[in-house]
């Protein structure tokens, strides 16, 4: 593999973990899904990964 293929498919796993990170939060802000929901679900997430959404997450609350 390349550094570019390495990067392109880094970016991509990165993109669809963002993607289900929002739809998420929109569930959890919308009552679909609990805080206890949310939170087993970020405990999935790689540490480096949980790290990223929960300052998403901490970002996205102040708005």
């Amino acid at each position: 593999m390349t550094p570019e293929q390495h990067k392109a498919e880094c970016l991509e796993r990165w993109e669809a973990l963002k993607a289900e990170a929002m739809t998420k939060w929109g569930l959890f802000r919308r009552k679909r899904i609990s805080r206890g929901q949310l939170e087993q679900w970020l405990k999935q997430q790689s540490e480096m990964d949980e790290r990223t959404i929960r300052a998403m997450f901490n970002g996205m609350r102040s708005r």
